[in-house]
């Protein structure tokens, strides 16, 4: 992985319900877990056709340092548009990256 690449800060989130301290009525608030440094790609070719496959036609990829704890449903903001985390592809063998398959909240 060239560190060079990775010039985009994103964060990972999660969606959780907390109380309200004023109406102490439930409330649903996306919480950050872990912000980050990332190369984003939009699929071309190939991928294209594989986002195509999986009904993702928004699809975008994130490229991060290796990270556990990152799981399908969670979110990930990039300049104040939220993405849907579809898939986790960790680097298994060498662990030094993480790949990031997102479609757009609309």
């Amino acid at each position: 992985m060239n560190p060079g690449r990775l010039k985009h800060r994103i964060e990972i989130q999660e969606k959780k319900t907390v109380k309200d301290p004023v109406t102490k009525l439930p409330t649903e608030t996306f919480v950050t877990v872990y912000s980050c440094w990332a190369e984003i790609e939009q699929p071309t070719g190939r991928r294209f056709f594989e986002a195509a496959v999986a009904h993702l036609e928004y699809a975008v990829f994130f490229h991060i340092r290796y990270r556990e704890g990152i799981k399908p449903g969670m979110y990930v903001k990039f300049d104040d548009t939220t993405y849907l985390i579809e898939q986790v592809r960790p680097d298994l063998h060498r662990k030094r990256t993480t790949t990031l398959q997102c479609k757009e909240v609309v």
